[in-house]
């Protein structure tokens, strides 16, 4: 069975140099490759009745958006390196969701990028690169 390596993708240029990097190393390696996108989104938001009804829709519109702007883009870099991947986009915690996804699917390597996050944002308010670097099964590399 192939090695299958995850990326975390958000359409920032760091980002984009771990599906660039992670795309070579699935080539030259016979890897597979799995784009994942997570919309931020936290089942304890508080909402009246009227988003709560909404909030499927939204939804959608959020997963469409995503895909187009930030999955399609990420997918013709993997194209460029002459990978096909697979996407997925979820709504949810990123670390979480990418943790999971690292041991649902047998991942054996995660790709993300570094986003300038100053020290006091990422104690306050977490970083997912700090979570997978910290917590995930596989190597992750991060691209700068």
């Amino acid at each position: 069975m192939a090695n299958l390596y995850l990326v975390g993708v958000d359409g920032s240029g760091p980002a984009n140099r771990a599906v660039s990097y992670a795309a070579e190393q699935a080539a030259a390696t016979g890897a597979k490759l799995m784009l994942a996108h997570i919309i931020d989104w936290s089942g304890y938001d508080f909402m009246g009745p009227e988003e709560l009804a909404e909030r499927p829709k939204y939804r959608k519109a959020e997963i469409a958006t995503a895909q187009e702007q930030i999955i399609d883009p990420a997918l013709a870099l993997a194209d460029a390196h002459g990978i096909a991947a697979e996407t997925v986009v979820h709504h949810g915690n990123a670390t979480e969701i990418l943790m999971t996804l690292i041991k649902d699917h047998g991942v054996s390597q995660a790709f993300v990028g570094r986003n300038g996050q100053s020290r006091l944002e990422a104690l306050v308010f977490g970083s997912t690169t700090n979570g997978l670097v910290q917590h995930a099964p596989v190597p992750v590399t991060v691209m700068p």
